[in-house]
């Protein structure tokens, strides 16, 4: 288990070229029209078809239409209920919940970036470069050497291309008796899915594709400059030519907020695991994540997962917002009395905090 905690949001990744929430729609919206996502235009075209349906909602009751979690939380809510009267039936639900994953899937790889240098050596985006050597400073300190974990809500690859370049490999955690352990290995818990994560047809479980044999088995010709990792696109085709494994098309993405029943199966031990390394925790990072009003999972998942046998030494919540506002007000309402003497919220972007968590934590700058 590990002493400290990382657990990252989308705030984490935007540096990296990922839209935050609510502006991913406006985003897609925007590939869409400069036909970057030629290849998935009837799922961008179908979701925004439905978007356009679900507005006669707002002649009873608000839904925010612009949010992709909203959306999403939506859409599974309808499927619950078996469709939506005098909008969408059943089988035309499910298609947009396929096809609002196909365009999360495609937004991202075609926003998140990385580079190429001139001697064709690859990088990851320079704000996740910078994370994985504060994770390295944490585990060698000569002062106190500390064992690391990350937990994150983000589908994207940018961090596991940052591990994958750093030559570690993430523990995904996803059987229930992972033998990734010890050196070389940083446990990276996706607690929403990932783009190289894909359901086996034959059972749903998950499979994952690893960063490494996905490099050398990729032909496209990457040149010098910024590129873009279409992993999530290519995801059945690789599994079927390099592992003779039958998966589903869409990657595992699951929803933001709310029901998460359709996935507890397939998602346990991820979830079981991230719980232990925040159960064992003596500093707990938050980074880039709003805590919103609608995520009762997150709420209900940190409360359970905090019950440890010995009290935390810090729980930091790293976000842009200023102190006092909206999201720091959420977190503090979130800790019990012990947790909240040691909360501290730090009004700064994700790569900002990482002087502030090396002094905290005694690591040399």
């Amino acid at each position: 288990m590990s002493d400290v905690v990382f657990i990252l949001g989308a705030g984490a990744s935007c540096d990296a070229g990922a839209p935050l929430m609510p502006s991913f729609l406006d985003t897609a919206k925007d590939l869409l029209l400069l036909g970057r996502v030629s290849d998935s235009k009837h799922a961008f075209d179908n979701v925004f078809r439905i978007i356009g349906l679900l507005q006669k909602v707002h002649s009873k009751a608000a839904l925010d239409l612009y949010n992709i979690e909203s959306v999403f939380t939506a859409l599974e809510m309808a499927r619950v209920l078996g469709g939506i009267p005098d909008v969408a039936s059943p089988t035309e639900i499910d298609d947009a919940i396929r096809d609002l994953k196909t365009l999360i899937v495609r937004t991202l790889e075609e926003t998140v970036t990385f580079s190429i240098d001139s001697r064709h050596n690859r990088r990851a985006h320079e704000s996740y470069v910078r994370f994985i050597e504060l994770i390295t400073s944490i585990q060698k300190s000569r002062r106190v050497k500390r064992s690391v974990s990350v937990i994150t809500f983000n589908y994207d690859m940018a961090l596991d291309y940052a591990v994958q370049m750093a030559d570690m490999e993430p523990d995904y955690a996803i059987s229930a008796n992972p033998n990734q352990q010890g050196t070389g290995f940083l446990p990276v818990l996706k607690l929403h899915g990932s783009l190289n994560w894909a359901f086996r047809e034959e059972d749903h479980s998950i499979s994952a594709a690893s960063l490494g044999e996905y490099l050398t088995w990729d032909r496209v010709v990457e040149s010098p400059g910024i590129n873009y990792f279409r992993i999530g696109s290519k995801l059945q085709e690789f599994f079927d030519s390099k592992k003779k494994i039958k998966v589903e098309r869409t990657p595992v993405i699951v929803p933001p907020s709310w029901n998460k029943a359709d996935y507890h199966f397939s998602l346990a031990n991820v979830w079981s695991s991230a719980a232990k390394h925040i159960s064992a925790a003596k500093y707990v990072y938050i980074i880039g994540f709003s805590l919103p009003d609608t995520d009762a999972f997150f709420r209900n998942f940190f409360a359970l997962s905090a019950i440890g046998p010995d009290p935390l030494n810090k729980i930091a919540v790293i976000n842009k917002a200023e102190k006092g506002s909206a999201v720091d007000l959420r977190f503090q309402s979130l800790l019990g009395t012990g947790a909240a003497s040691r909360y501290e919220y730090i009004p700064k972007t994700f790569v900002e905090s990482f002087g502030s968590i090396k002094d905290q934590l005694g690591v040399p700058q």
